[in-house]
């Protein structure tokens, strides 16, 4: 009777299937040891709205650029 596998090939598949397994588990390991190292971060943390500090930067910078540009049209 023909064999449908050979040793040498049964042995190299069990080979290469105990690496892979062994590669699953220390990446899954060492996620594991990641996910236990990182904080959450809450989703509620309020939001600060901008300023009259803040919007006042941003329309002195808007008016520098416009100036800027109405002086390089000259």
């Amino acid at each position: 009777m023909k064999r449908w596998y050979s040793p040498r090939g049964a042995k190299r598949g069990l080979l290469l299937a105990g690496l892979a397994a062994l590669l699953w588990l220390s990446w899954a390991a060492g996620f594991m040891l990641g996910r236990a190292q990182t904080v959450a971060i809450p989703f509620s943390i309020p939001h600060s709205s901008p300023t009259n500090i803040d919007r006042g930067c941003s329309e002195q910078d808007a008016r520098r650029i416009v100036a800027r540009g109405a002086e390089s049209l000259n």
